[in-house]
């Protein structure tokens, strides 16, 4: 059985019950993990709040050493890290990289700011915590989801104890190692589901919690929209980059793109040919595009999501149906393509949480948008075109809500969506209710092809 992370090493759980971790391509088992309990929440949460007044006297300057060491032990392991994650979590090999380099570059900047003497709290930090922190992982991303939530506390001068989401614990737990030049017990890593959860939170050493909130769901949407003037290899290449990322598993994502007349025939059909010649198979292999879902139930339930949409009025154009590539068992699900009517503003809150793309159909997209958008406000993703006209109109519309972000398309060497995934993680952590803050309305402009869209065959790391 793995063994947990607690003052600084490696323990063995005993008298408790398991869980297997299970590869989700190909259903083979990957590592017993323990549930851990009472005993193991008690020795993990009594070694941090040892090690808070030691970690804390070591100063800014020297955390701040202590964490770039531990940034560069990341790098340094990024190949193991990166493949056990996505043996666990079905995501491709080389989008587990590029988060394996957000986890590194999350810990260097808290470095930074630690070790900045003349840098004063943001107005929305979080304050320290006087006891150690708990942080309980999400399921979607679970190494970004820690390393966003322990970093800046890190930094802070806090210790934490951290369990990783129940069913992709492995590559969070070799983390830990990674994180070994941190003092013993500033850092503990224990398994368990629900009830390991709860011991940690009603422990009285518990100081601060840290942990994904129903407000994750629900943050502003993200639209993607082709006006009619766009052109038809870079929308269709785009559309399937952002909304097919980690086989469409990504939160607050509208699974609908608006396509703007008349261009919808054709858009339809050229993103029907670019569909069919993505790579589905074993996301251990650097060419594959699209893994897995992450389990039984997700692919269940995309295939009940996708029967409701086209009983609701949607016309097939390609997939709905779970499929095993290459022989594979694992929960794979085809990538779908198909046509709606109008919407309404609440259909922005919809969620298909897999690699299922909806076109619908509007006349003038900026009439469209603003209809929809209310007096609420999203992340509009806008695939070429000329762009100056959509702004003008939703600007009568939405006055002093827009604003400009940068271009994702411009060269990275990190895949943009997983920084965003960060980003929103510790935003949330920060301050979830912000006034004022939901009603504004993003404009993103992609105007090139960008180094990390698809096919991953011809992506260089």
């Amino acid at each position: 059985m793995r063994p947990v992370w607690i003052e600084g090493g490696w323990v063995q759980a005993t008298g408790h019950s398991s869980r297997t971790i299970q590869n989700p391509a190909t259903l083979e088992p990957i590592e017993v993990v323990p549930e851990c309990g009472a005993s193991e929440v008690s020795r993990a949460l009594r070694a941090a709040r040892e090690a808070l007044p030691r970690w804390r006297a070591l100063g800014a300057a020297a955390r701040a050493e202590k964490l770039r060491e531990a940034a560069d032990a990341v790098s340094a392991a990024a190949d193991e890290l990166a493949i056990l994650s996505t043996r666990e979590t079905g995501a491709p090999l080389l989008d587990s990289l590029d988060a394996v380099a957000v986890v590194a570059a999350l810990l260097r900047k808290s470095a930074d700011r630690a070790g900045d003497h003349s840098a004063r709290p943001a107005p929305r930090d979080t304050p320290p915590s006087a006891a150690p922190r708990v942080v309980l992982a999400g399921p979607r991303y679970p190494l970004i989801d820690l390393a966003a939530r322990i970093a800046p506390a890190l930094g802070r001068g806090e210790t934490i104890v951290c369990r990783p989401t129940p069913t992709a614990p492995l590559a969070s737990l070799a983390l830990a190692q990674c994180l070994a030049a941190l003092p013993a017990g500033v850092i503990g890593m224990i398994t368990g589901g629900d009830a390991t959860a709860a011991a940690l939170i009603e422990h009285p050493d518990t100081g601060a919690l840290a942990a994904p909130s129903a407000l994750a769901a629900h943050r502003r949407p993200e639209v993607l929209i082709v006006p009619r003037d766009a052109d038809l290899e870079l929308a269709a290449a785009g559309i399937a980059a952002h909304r097919f990322f980690d086989a469409g598993q990504r939160a607050g994502l509208c699974p609908t793109v608006y396509v703007e007349q008349p261009l919808v025939s054709a858009f339809v059909e050229r993103l029907h040919s670019y569909l069919a010649f993505l790579e589905i198979g074993d996301p251990i292999k650097p060419v594959t595009d699209l893994g897995p879902l992450a389990s039984a139930t997700a692919s269940a339930a995309l295939e009940t999501q996708v029967a409701h949409a086209l009983k609701q009025g949607g016309k097939l154009v390609l997939g709905a149906r779970r499929f095993q590539p290459w022989g594979l068992m694992g929960y794979f699900f085809q990538p779908t393509l198909f046509t709606r009517g109008r919407l309404e503003a609440r259909d922005l809150e919809e969620q298909i949480s897999g690699p299922v793309l909806a076109i619908c159909a509007v006349q003038d997209l900026a009439e469209a948008l603003a209809g929809l958008l209310g007096a609420r406000g999203a992340h509009l993703t806008i695939l070429g075109g000329e762009l100056e006209r959509v702004l003008a109109a939703l600007a009568r519309e939405a006055p002093g809500r827009l604003r400009r972000v940068a271009q994702s398309a411009a060269g990275c060497g990190v895949h943009p969506l997983l920084e965003r995934v960060a980003a929103g993680i510790q935003e949330e952590a920060q301050s979830p209710f912000v006034a004022g803050e939901p009603l504004c309305i993003d404009i993103e402009h992609v105007t090139t092809r960008a180094p990390w869209w698809f096919p991953y065959a011809e992506r260089r790391r």
